[in-house]
């Protein structure tokens, strides 16, 4: 979960000639087992640059994730939890893609400690990331009708944990 957050903030920071300040889109995420198993999840996400995400799972769950560069904090109402996470020493957001290589007019490579992603444009836009997490699950997370560039409110990445869950700090 910790690298698919840093992949997603990195990819969406630089993209070689396109800057991207901030994005908000519906997103499909699927996650292929090497047993051809997939599961989707649907939802909404947020982005403002340098380090801000708000992610909101819709299905098949129900989940909020709430990220500031140095922490994330994961909100479960189905079974009333919320995780707060130290993220530690986290790259800078230009770091990650200072080697990615444009492969196509939409079509960009990189690499992150050696795990291989893609990302993919469309209309100047991102449009969907790909790459193997650590279970050797493959994971694409493709935007819907993305809006870039946007101003975005604030306070979407203040978090409130309901007083009656638990909480777990890592």
């Amino acid at each position: 979960m910790k690298k698919l957050l840093i992949i997603f903030v990195s990819a969406i920071s630089i993209v070689a000639d396109i800057k991207i300040e901030s994005l908000q889109s519906h997103f499909i995420q699927q996650i292929t087992n090497d047993q051809n198993k997939t599961i989707t999840y649907e939802g909404e996400v947020v982005y403002k640059a340098p380090n801000h995400i708000y992610w909101k799972y819709e299905s098949p769950i129900q989940k909020k994730i709430y990220i500031n560069g140095k922490k994330a904090v994961i909100i479960e109402p189905e079974i009333e939890q919320a995780v707060i996470k130290r993220l530690g020493n986290t790259l800078s957001l230009d770091t990650m893609l200072q080697n990615a290589k444009k492969i196509s007019k939409n079509r960009y490579e990189g690499v992150y400690k050696n795990k291989n992603f893609t990302l993919l444009l469309e209309n100047s836009k991102l449009y969907k990331i790909e790459y193997t997490d650590n279970l050797g699950n493959r994971v694409s997370i493709q935007f819907i009708d993305p809006k870039q560039n946007i101003q975005i409110d604030p306070s979407l990445f203040i978090y409130k944990i309901d007083p009656a869950y638990d909480v777990i700090y890592e």
